[in-house]
């Protein structure tokens, strides 16, 4: 029973290292939005973010 727990564990460490090794990081990112409403009400704007975490 012992073997058979260490043989999880390591086929699961391994398979969690190579997940997170995979991970890309976080890109910039920015969009562009524009809503027209049906009685003449609009809105336009521009949201960005970046790894940083800095929002313009």
């Amino acid at each position: 029973m012992k073997r058979i727990f260490a043989q999880l564990v390591v086929v699961t460490s391994l398979a969690l290292s190579f997940t997170l090794t995979s991970i890309v990081p976080a890109q910039a990112i920015t969009v562009n939005f524009s809503w027209q409403g049906n009685q003449g009400y609009s809105a336009t704007g521009t949201f960005h973010y970046d790894e940083k975490g800095d929002t313009l």
